[in-house]
C-alpha cells in the first residue's frame, strides 16, 4: 500500500487498485449500554447512496429528542431486518475496499458493525475503524465555517451522509490551497501544499 498524495487519506494498492470513499451516517436510540440502530445511509464518492431503516426498534421505546428529531424523517421507506440491511450494504460496497468516514462518528461506527454482529464479523474487505472529518478539522485548524452547513433535513441518516461527503470535499479544497493560514485553539498551523505526502499538521516550535 501506498498513500496518494492527490486525495486527503486515500490508500492505493501498489497494483493500481484504489480504495473507494464512503461517508456513513446512522441515526440510533441511545440507552445505556445499546446503541440501536433506526437507520442507516451511505453516500459513496461516485455518486451512489444506499439508506436503510430498521424494522428493529420500537418507536415508543425512543427518548425524547430521537422521537422529535428522527422518527419523523423516517417517512415510508419499509422496514428493513437487521440481516437484511447487512444484506443490503454488502451488495451496495461489494468487492470494494472501503475507506469509511463518518462526523463524530464514533457511534455511528458502533452501529455500523453491529448490522454484521461482533467487530470480529466485519466483511474481510472492510477496514476496522472509521475515519473521522471532525478529527481532520480539529488537526488542521478548519472551522466549522469553512463548512458546507447541514441539510435542512439533518438527522436523516441518507442526507446527513451527504452532508459528510460534501465536508470531506471541502477539506479536500481547503488542502489544495497553497498558501493558508489558520489559528487553531491553543497552536497555530501552517498548511502544506497537496503535493506533499499528507495532509498532516506541521506545528511551530512553541
Amino acid at each position: 500500500w501506498k498513500r496518494d498524495e492527490g486525495r486527503l487519506g486515500v490508500l492505493c494498492q501498489a497494483d493500481g487498485g484504489e480504495t473507494v470513499m464512503y461517508y456513513i451516517d446512522a441515526e440510533f436510540n441511545e440507552s445505556p449500554g445499546r446503541v440501536g440502530l433506526i437507520s442507516i445511509g451511505l453516500a459513496c464518492e461516485d455518486g451512489r447512496e444506499f439508506y436503510a431503516v430498521s424494522s428493529e426498534f420500537v418507536e415508543a421505546d425512543c427518548n425524547d429528542w430521537v422521537k422529535a428529531n428522527v422518527l419523523p424523517l423516517l417517512g415510508d421507506t419499509p422496514r428493513q431486518t437487521r440481516a437484511q440491511i447487512r444484506d443490503g450494504i454488502l451488495a451496495f460496497i461489494g468487492d470494494d475496499k472501503p475507506e469509511i468516514w463518518g462526523y463524530f462518528g464514533a457511534y455511528d461506527w458502533v452501529a455500523f458493525c453491529q448490522v454484521f454482529g461482533a467487530m470480529v464479523d466485519l466483511p474481510p474487505n472492510f477496514p476496522m475503524y472509521i475515519l473521522d472529518i471532525r478529527q481532520v478539522m480539529h488537526e488542521r485548524g478548519i472551522r466549522k465555517s469553512d463548512m458546507p452547513p447541514k441539510p435542512k433535513d439533518a438527522h436523516s441518516a441518507i442526507a446527513d451522509a451527504r452532508w459528510h461527503r460534501a465536508m470531506h470535499q471541502a477539506i479536500l479544497a481547503l488542502c489544495r490551497r497553497p498558501l493558508s493560514l489558520y489559528t487553531a485553539p491553543r497552536r497555530i498551523l501552517s498548511w502544506r501544499p497537496l503535493s506533499t505526502s499528507s495532509c498532516l499538521p506541521r506545528r511551530f516550535p512553541s
